[in-house]
């Protein structure tokens, strides 16, 4: 039976982090290409892009999948010890990959200037949640310490553009907004400015977007707050989980204690 490739690929990322002694983190986070795997080292982070098969440009393959070194909008340089990292991962992925991996290209937003919207129907979203099951969990740990505490996340960069435009993006969601009005007053596409966070509410149905007009369609209150999350900008989520992720604890219900703080404030 194929397993999902990115929760597989968040638990090797876990096992790696563990046992080797010169990788700080090791994450794996949804991507329209596939799946974004960032290893931090003591001198910067390195980035893998792993896809379906048969991509051109692909570092290296497994059984599944091909692998790819990918750099980031803000990425820095390939720290001096990257090189060998990348290839002591992708070592461990071609043991570990049998064949029954599971992985796919979203295919949505994920290049700029990409202006096709493509609606995931309700079997698509559905394998979407249970592959992303980890990072929604996360995701409503995130929003339920937002809703907690009011803190806002863009500190001294409030006056920067790019954080502006994803600060819009996070209040927008629950009311909806323009697509047009959002161009005029940053000069960009909503979806150049956070193309994965477009990608992964399309995928899961939690958003519509109907010619101008981009309208959230989450089930719940908690739903709709933990689909804000991931248009918060690189910087702004980095910030959240310097204050929080060393309280995090996956075997907490999560979803109901936001659905709890939520009711709690309305």
């Amino acid at each position: 039976m194929a397993k999902p490739a990115l929760p597989w690929l968040q638990r090797l990322c876990a096992l790696y982090e563990k046992h080797e002694p010169s990788v700080y983190g090791c994450t794996a986070e949804p991507h329209s290409s596939g799946v974004l795997i960032s290893l931090e080292l003591d001198r910067g982070s390195v980035h893998l892009l792993a896809q379906p098969k048969q991509r051109s440009g692909a570092y290296a393959s497994t059984a599944s999948m091909d692998v790819a070194i990918h750099n980031p909008p803000g990425a820095g340089p390939m720290p001096g010890n990257g090189e060998l990292i990348v290839r002591q991962f992708i070592a461990l992925l071609q043991r570990a990959d049998k064949g029954d991996v599971h992985i796919k290209s979203q295919g949505m937003n994920s290049a700029p200037g990409t202006h096709e919207i493509v609606h995931a129907n309700d079997q698509e979203a559905h394998q979407s949640r249970q592959e992303m099951a980890d990072e929604l969990h996360r995701a409503s740990f995130l929003a339920l310490k937002l809703c907690e505490t009011q803190v806002d996340l863009l500190g001294d960069d409030a006056e920067a553009d790019t954080e502006q435009a994803h600060a819009f993006l996070f209040k927008a969601l629950p009311g909806g907004f323009s697509r047009q009005a959002f161009r005029e007053r940053f000069g960009k596409e909503p979806n150049d400015i956070a193309p994965t966070a477009f990608d992964v509410l399309l995928a899961l149905n939690a958003i519509s977007i109907d010619g101008d007009d981009v309208r959230p369609s989450a089930a719940s209150a908690q739903d709709l707050a933990t689909f804000q999350t991931f248009f918060l900008s690189p910087k702004q989520r980095g910030a959240a989980e310097a204050l929080w992720l060393s309280e995090y604890d996956p075997a907490i219900d999560y979803p109901e204690m936001l659905k709890t703080a939520l009711t709690s404030d309305g």
